[in-house]
């Protein structure tokens, strides 16, 4: 890391056309959190180099964001979030600079994904547990409400993010009775399509995101669905799909398997 500043991000975010990746420090002396770029020059002496660091201001109180900075490989921007909402951060190569700010006051973000085909950003707020949608392309913001859309008070988010084809993403929350729940969502119509109780959890497990979500396509009809979370074991979870005149999909969730610790 240069002088003066120590990682604070765990994860990074890697543009492999650029041989660049990104991750978020802090300054020692003024709290200010910055992006780090650094890169591969391709020679043997000097071969890794900081392209950048880009300072973006402080977090909001009690919000410590341990992951690294989103980045869209489109058009090399990068998200994070400040006190004042989240900025979206060009790298230009030898610089950085902010491309516009949505301004979004005491934001927490519990995780973030972007949609690549329609230029979506989606957040989680780590307080309210809605997902703040965000079109990068005409600034256009709106929300979805897990509680509404789970029907039942959210407390804990078991995974990231994850986006799959349609408009359509996939979440593992827990809510206020412990259940842990996989939910899919058409983030577009702001719809609930499926829900899959998971069974409860543990009073005494730890409910933060420790995994993504993995998926990969079966056939043109199946999707398998792949969870690991210490408070729910292994799973696989097959995700059917059924066209309907031609517009609708009806979407099931069936179980697999599931493994706990001491089975």
């Amino acid at each position: 890391m240069p002088p003066g500043i120590h990682r604070l991000s765990r994860s990074m975010s890697l543009n492999t056309n650029a041989d660049r990746w990104y991750l978020i420090g802090q300054r020692n002396n003024t709290l200010s959190q910055v992006i780090v770029a650094a890169e591969t020059t391709g020679s043997i002496v000097g071969r890794l180099r900081i392209a950048w660091v880009y300072d973006y201001g402080m977090q909001p109180d009690l919000c410590n964001r341990t992951e690294g900075p989103l980045l869209s490989l489109d058009r090399k921007w990068l998200f994070v979030v400040n006190t004042s909402g989240i900025l979206i951060v060009a790298d230009n190569g030898d610089s950085a600079s902010t491309e516009y700010l949505v301004g979004l006051p005491r934001l927490c973000t519990n995780d973030m994904s972007f949609s690549e085909t329609d230029s979506t950003l989606l957040v989680v707020d780590k307080h309210s547990y809605n997902i703040i949608v965000l079109n990068v392309s005409t600034h256009n913001v709106s929300y979805i409400s897990l509680t509404g859309i789970c029907e039942e008070e959210i407390i804990g988010q078991l995974s990231r993010m994850t986006i799959i084809q349609n408009h359509r993403i996939i979440l593992l929350v827990i809510t206020a009775s412990r259940k842990a729940v996989l939910l899919l969502i058409d983030y577009n119509r702001r719809s609930l399509l499926a829900r899959l109780d998971l069974g409860y959890v543990s009073e005494t497990a730890r409910i933060d995101p420790l995994t993504q979500l993995a998926y990969m396509e079966i056939d043109d009809q199946q999707l398998l669905v792949t969870i690991a979370h210490q408070a729910v074991g292994l799973i696989a979870v097959r995700l059917c799909m059924f066209e309907k005149q031609f517009v609708f999909f009806i979407f099931n969730f069936v179980l697999l398997f599931l493994v706990t610790s001491g089975q």
